[in-house]
C-alpha cells in the first residue's frame, strides 16, 4: 500500500513535523511512505519526501499547496492529512482521506488581529473532516471537541497519542533545572516562564528555535535572570535525551496544544 502523508513543512523543531517523521520511520517498515509537503530542511534524508513546488498565499504554505494537491494524490492508495486547511483538497482526491487532527488554535486578545482570520480558515476547512473516512485524534479531548464542534459521530474518530521512544528517553540524576523543549512563538508562554525563573531558585534551560528567541533573550536580560537562562537553539538527539534525563522537570506555559 502506497501512503501520501501531507503538510505544508517537514522540518526539524516543528512538533507535527517530528510526529510525522517518526511514524514515516516506523511505517516504511510494512508500507511504502512518502511525505508531500512544501518544504523541507532535514527530515527528507530519512523519510521519502516529495516537494510541491509553492509560494506562500496570504502568508500561508498550505494555501500554496492547495490546488496542485490533488493532482500530486492520483497514485496513491491512502492519504494522510496532518493540517486542516489541506483535508479538503486531499478530498478532491478522490482517495480514501483519514487524517490526523492535533489540536485546535486558539485566539486571544493578543493574537486577535494576526490570528483571527487564519482561524476563521481553520474552523471552516476543519467542516469537512467529517467526509474523511476515519480522524485520528492525538487526544480524548481533541476527539470529544471534534465530535462537538464539527458533528462528526464518535465511532470515525479514534484516539492515538503522541508516542515515546523509551529507548532513547529515561530518567537519570536530577541536575536542578527547569526543561522547555519547543518552538519559541509567542502562544508557547516562554516569556512567562522567564518571570517565573525570577521568582525560583531552579534555572532554566530551553530547547528550540522561533520567532520570539531574541525577544525572550533582551527580555532575560531587562529582568536580570540572564545568567539563570540558556537558550539552546535546536540540539541533536542525544543531548535532548540528556537533558530530558538530568532535568528536575519538563514546565510549559503554551496557551493551547493538542495532546
Amino acid at each position: 500500500m502506497k501512503i501520501a502523508m501531507v503538510n505544508p513543512y517537514f522540518m526539524k523543531g516543528k512538533g507535527i513535523d517530528r510526529v510525522m517523521f517518526e511514524l514515516g520511520k516506523r511505517l516504511e517498515k510494512w508500507f511504502d511512505i512518502e511525505v508531500i509537503c512544501a518544504k523541507t530542511d532535514y527530515y527528507d534524508r530519512f523519510v521519502k519526501t516529495r516537494i510541491i513546488p509553492s509560494r506562500k498565499i496570504f502568508g500561508y504554505e498550505a494555501l500554496g499547496m492547495y490546488l496542485k494537491l490533488p493532482k500530486y494524490l492520483k497514485n496513491y492508495d491512502l492519504v494522510n492529512p496532518h493540517h486542516e486547511i489541506l483535508n479538503l483538497p486531499c478530498l478532491f482526491s478522490k482517495k480514501p482521506v483519514i487524517a490526523t487532527y492535533h489540536g485546535f488554535q486558539r485566539v486571544y486578545f493578543g493574537n486577535l488581529i494576526k490570528r483571527f482570520p487564519r482561524s476563521v480558515l481553520l474552523e471552516i476547512h476543519a467542516l469537512f473532516y467529517r467526509f474523511d473516512k476515519k480522524i485520528i485524534a492525538v487526544s480524548h479531548y481533541l476527539a470529544e471537541e471534534l465530535a462537538r464542534r464539527y458533528f462528526i459521530p464518535k465511532d470515525r474518530i479514534e484516539v492515538v497519542y503522541n508516542g515515546v521512544d523509551f529507548g532513547k528517553f529515561r530518567t537519570g540524576k536530577d541536575e536542578g533545572y527547569m526543561l522547555f523543549v519547543g518552538r519559541h512563538e509567542r502562544y508557547k508562554g516562554v516569556h512567562e516562564l522567564l518571570e517565573l525563573v525570577k521568582l525560583t531558585e531552579y534555572p532554566l534551560i530551553t530547547v528550540g528555535e522561533g520567532r520570539e528567541v531574541e525577544r525572550l533573550k533582551k527580555k532575560a536580560k531587562k529582568l536580570g535572570i540572564e545568567d539563570k537562562v540558556k537558550f539552546m537553539g535546536n540540539v541533536d538527539e542525544r543531548t535532548l535525551s540528556k537533558l530530558y534525563a538530568h532535568c528536575s522537570f519538563f514546565i510549559s506555559a503554551s496557551k493551547w496544544e493538542g495532546f
